[in-house]
């Protein structure tokens, strides 16, 4: 695990994992709101949302990205009290 960002104030936290060829992105927010777009720094390449918490098959309000690739300065939905994956597609 290796911790890509944290921002106490707005209680937001990335970290990737490598595994099984793959790395995986996880974006949580601790926050009683959700952002609609929180700019972030991703890791070099691109990224594609693969889960989402808040997902309306989950019961959630469906904050999220709906599956979009994204790179370099991002600004991502994130859901209140929630997280998203993403996965390094190139």
């Amino acid at each position: 695990m290796k911790r890509v960002y944290t921002h106490n104030d707005n209680s937001v936290l990335a970290f990737s994992r490598l595994g099984g060829g793959e790395e995986m992105l996880v974006v949580g927010s601790l926050n009683h709101n959700a952002f609609n777009r929180y700019l972030l720094d991703l890791p070099p390449g691109n990224w594609k949302e693969v889960f989402n918490s808040d997902a309306a098959k989950y019961g959630g309000d469906n904050v999220g990205n709906g599956g979009a690739t994204f790179s370099g300065r991002a600004g991502l939905a994130l859901p209140a009290a929630g997280y998203v994956v993403l996965k390094k597609v190139s």
